[in-house]
């Protein structure tokens, strides 16, 4: 590792200077600890401060990146390095060529007015793309930006099969040379996004995050709409979310969740954003029962109706989250009514039998009258 570039301050010119730089004494000291020395004294390296009145540090980039597209440099006493590169215009750790912007920031330093020889002008640049070879295959391009494409098989058949970023972006593609189709991006957080079509007409298809969610698409490239989105929370419900409409517009239509035996089905009314419960169907093992709302967007729904596996159906009013209970049909046809304003605490006032008769009730369920189907009294 180089030292922390944040010590390295371009030193006052007042021109342009290329790649003239200070080094603070932590820098100094960090390449000396690692064994570097000044390539040509051989020397070691000296905070710029305690150089010499006129000497300075001129530092040279690698021809090649780093894995993570970073590149490594070369710290030379800049003097020095212009008398060795005046006219060898190769540097002297590795015998490759110098950069051409390199060498006209020396020049521009040492020998201002010096004619530039026409050599200098093949002189590889920063700016250049570099092609790396296996033998005869291109396996790699590298870009000055900090980017890097990468190439698979046989020589003069190398097809693209990876761009990756500085920022620790990756692009995946599969397919011969020239047909090549992206597949895959991946993101350094973790997040990965999938395609699938021919080259140019891409289509994105699933999205994965780190937290194990997973985002589903439809439709042609540019278009493409949400169907369906899973996710496993923290009780270790797994849920299910399904989507119509077109993109940027998709509305949750509904939601599946599942817990072991447990299982919940909710179905949503509503634009986008405004979804609304309608109907849900609650499992347990081989039992389902179902809930029932009402409301104007999702979380005023109000509970409305339940229907119990047995057959058993309640009828609620009231507000959202006070759902007070006012009708319960049994599974044998027999008809419930209650009242209060207490949720769970309701008051049974009347029962319907199957066959007509009709009880009263009052206080704790305390029977007060009963009338026979031809409405004849009842003793209580």
């Amino acid at each position: 590792m180089l030292p922390d570039l944040g010590a390295l301050q371009l030193r006052p010119r007042e021109a342009p200077t290329g790649e003239f730089v200070t080094l603070s004494r932590e820098a100094a000291d960090e390449l000396n600890d690692r064994g570097e020395v000044e390539p040509i004294s051989l020397e070691e390296f000296e905070p710029s401060a305690d150089l010499p009145p006129g000497s300075e540090y001129f530092r040279v980039r690698y021809r090649l990146q780093n894995e993570d597209h970073t590149y490594d440099y070369k710290y030379y006493d800049a003097s020095s390095l212009w008398q060795w590169v005046r006219t060898r215009r190769s540097l002297p750790h590795n015998r490759q060529p110098i950069w051409r912007e390199d060498w006209m920031a020396l020049m521009q330093q040492y020998e201002p007015g010096m004619a530039v020889p026409n050599a200098v002008m093949r002189l590889p640049r920063l700016t250049d793309n570099i092609r790396v070879y296996d033998g005869a295959r291109h396996v790699r391009t590298e870009f000055p930006s900090g980017q890097a494409s990468y190439y698979d098989g046989p020589a003069g058949q190398e097809h693209l099969i990876r761009h990756e970023w500085r920022s620790g972006d990756k692009r995946f593609f599969e397919g011969p040379q020239g047909q090549e189709r992206k597949v895959r991006v991946e993101w350094p957080s973790g997040q990965k996004r999938f395609f699938t079509g021919p080259k140019g007409q891409e289509r994105k298809i699933r999205h994965e995050k780190p937290n194990g969610d997973v985002s589903y698409f439809d439709g042609p490239m540019g278009q493409e709409r949400k169907v369906r989105t899973t996710s496993v929370d923290a009780d270790n419900i797994y849920r299910v979310y399904f989507f119509v409409g077109p993109k940027g517009e998709e509305r949750e239509v509904y939601r599946f969740g599942v817990q072991g035996d447990k299982m919940r089905l909710t179905t949503s009314l509503g634009p986008k954003g405004q979804e609304r419960r309608h109907v849900s169907f609650r499992g347990d093992g081989p039992k389902m029962d179902m809930d029932v709302y009402v409301g104007p967007t999702n979380g005023t729904e109000a509970l409305r109706r339940q229907v119990y596996d047995n057959g058993e159906v309640r009828f609620y009013d009231g507000p959202i989250y006070v759902p007070r209970l006012r009708r319960v049909v049994t599974p044998e046809g027999e008809v419930q009514f209650y009242t209060g304003d207490e949720p769970r605490h309701e008051t049974l006032v009347r029962v319907v039998t199957p066959e007509g008769a009709v009880r009263y009730y009052e206080g704790e369920e305390r029977l007060v009258r009963a009338v026979a189907p031809d409405g004849t009294e009842l003793p209580v």
